[in-house]
């Protein structure tokens, strides 16, 4: 299903895997691999809470538990990330932060397979700058999101996938909007010739934010995802887009028909991984409870070898707030950078760092124009589980640690 909301997804499962890969070998069984990190972040973010200043830094320790296992038809992971975050600025921030994520996949019969999966995350810090977001102070926030997903052969080449997912974020104190968004999607594929397969999807979301404002879309796309080469796909899809908010009073604040498209390019070797993707869907501003027409791109990068590895990603993003009689206000533009590397020290102890880079403005708001950073660097040590002994040459994914550090992309 090659829509806004799959790539995403994939981006999840890619990420996800890498968060799951610290244990993983080739044979079946239970695995578990524990890992600890100590690392060190600074930010330069102007939306800091009175009395911090204009720059932060934290210490944070965080260990890793990831459970796995792997079977002849089913794959499991789960894995729990504790943390204590210390900020030099105000001891009121210091939080024990923690995320837990859950993964399984498996066939139901040789024409059917499931993938359920679910992730848990509190942190006090900044969340989800990758071109979309507002940069927003520091605030204690809970993140879930989950999603459950049915793919289904039903001739050698036509192909189903139903997809059905769920998110929620809370702010602590009531200072920013929270919401909750359900969503549900269907898509057809069809092989038409070796390299080129026809596609058509369906797509529609609520969401309800804190404030009692409701907001709903839907989506239909018609494309086309063609390979390029073994390793290389090209995917298009274009259709009609439909927004509706009720403000309370009915529905006020209308965006009507209007075009919808995802275009992406993807290159994936065992070194090295490419993608670019754009995209325009339903989105809404974290935080300030609006919901907007949303125009996206995004482009990463990933390579590494046994002792080293590197991420990157680049993105741009426009939330132009919606008014009535299918009109737009005053837009978000939003730039992201960022770049991660690890390097194996020893066969248990390698370096960690990342740094991040914020551009924001707002086209109605001139008072809105916002840079921001953040960097961090640390440690991480990988202890050898009982079914899962570290090896010399095991490939290092570093990735794997401290998200609330950001030492991620």
């Amino acid at each position: 299903m090659s829509t806004d909301r799959t790539m995403r997804r994939r981006v999840a499962i890619v990420a996800f895997c890498c968060l799951a890969a610290p244990a993983a070998v080739h044979a079946q069984g239970f695995q578990f691999a524990p890992a600890i990190a100590v690392l060190a972040s600074v930010t330069d973010n102007p939306l800091l809470t009175s009395g911090q200043g204009l720059g932060t830094n934290s210490l944070l320790v965080e260990a890793q538990l990831p459970f796995q296992f792997r079977g002849p038809r089913w794959n499991g992971s789960f894995i729990i990330q504790p943390g204590y975050q210390k900020y030099r600025d105000s001891s009121a921030r210091d939080s024990y932060t923690g995320a837990m994520q859950v993964a399984v996949e498996g066939r139901l019969s040789p024409r059917a397979s499931l993938f359920v999966q679910g992730e848990l995350l509190r942190s006090n810090d900044l969340l989800g700058q990758l071109g979309v977001d507002i940069v927003l102070p520091r605030q204690t926030q809970t993140r879930g999101h989950g999603e459950v997903r049915l793919d289904l052969r039903m001739t050698p080449r036509d192909s189903l996938s139903i997809a059905a997912d769920y998110q929620q974020l809370d702010y602590a104190g009531g200072a920013f909007v929270g919401h909750r968004a359900y969503g549900i999607g269907v898509g057809y594929g069809r092989a038409v010739a070796s390299r080129l397969t026809l596609t058509a999807t369906a797509r529609g979301q609520q969401v309800r934010f804190d404030t009692g404002v409701d907001a709903r879309s839907l989506a239909t796309t018609a494309g086309f995802a063609y390979r390029l080469g073994p390793h290389t796909e090209f995917a298009a899809e274009g259709g009609v887009l439909w927004i509706q908010q009720d403000a309370g009073s009915g529905f006020a604040d209308l965006e009507g028909p209007g075009w919808t498209a995802i275009v992406s390019l993807t290159h994936s070797l065992r070194a090295v991984a490419l993608g670019v993707t754009a995209w325009r869907d339903m989105g809404f501003t974290n935080g300030l409870g609006r919901t907007t027409l949303r125009d996206q791109v995004l482009a990463t990068v990933s390579t590494g070898q046994r002792a080293w590895n590197l991420t990157g990603t680049v993105g741009y993003a426009r939330n132009r707030q919606l008014l009535g009689s299918s009109s737009s206000g005053p837009s978000v533009d939003s730039w992201t950078g960022c770049v991660g590397a690890g390097v194996r020290l020893t066969s248990h102890l390698a370096a960690v760092g990342s740094f991040l880079f914020a551009h924001q403005i707002g086209a109605g708001t001139p008072s809105l124009d916002i840079d921001s950073y953040r960097a961090a660097a640390g440690i991480m040590l990988r202890l050898p589980g009982p079914n899962a002994p570290l090896r010399p040459g095991q490939r290092l994914d570093a990735r794997s640690m401290a998200r609330s550090a950001h030492v991620t992309c």
